[in-house]
Order: structure tokens, then C-alpha cells, then sequence
């Protein structure tokens, strides 16, 4: 049995988590352009996977960074979109 870290799929949460939320808000100031689809998209799934993550175990770091970017990059679209 090797010893030291193993690795589940698990821990992949807070990473896809992270960059789909960072995805969401480098592409919510183009929502006018592109639709508002796409970054609200994005920002649901990084939240989704960032709660998952934090239910699974996984890094609490990478998903408190994926719910709070997922969270930006899904209000700002929608800001926009009422004002």
C-alpha cells in the first residue's frame, strides 16, 4: 500500500470549481456581446461544484475561490441586465 497523499476525484471539485468561476467573471463584462447565458452558466456550475467539494471533502480553499468567483461572475450579468 503506498503511503503519503492519494488522490480522489473528489479533490478535482474545488479545481473545476475555481476555474469555471474565474471563467465566469473574466467573461460576464462581455455579457452585453455574447449573451448572458454563458457567464450565468459558468457561475451555476462553479457554485454547484464548489458546494459538492465542500460536501465531498475536498481542498476548502479551491472551492470557497470557486463559490465566491462563481457567485461575482453570476450577479454581475444580472446587475447589468436590471439596471
Amino acid at each position: 500500500m503506498p503511503t503519503g497523499r492519494t488522490d480522489s476525484p473528489a479533490s478535482l471539485y474545488g479545481g473545476a470549481s475555481s476555474a469555471l468561476g474565474v471563467l465566469a467573471c473574466l467573461v460576464a463584462p462581455f455579457a452585453g456581446y455574447i449573451g448572458a447565458g454563458i457567464p450565468v452558466v459558468f457561475a451555476a456550475l462553479a457554485i454547484t461544484l464548489a458546494l459538492i467539494g465542500f460536501a465531498a471533502g475536498s481542498p476548502r480553499r479551491s472551492c470557497t475561490v470557486g463559490l465566491f468567483t462563481g457567485l461575482l461572475g453570476f450577479l454581475l450579468p444580472v446587475i447589468v441586465t436590471v439596471a
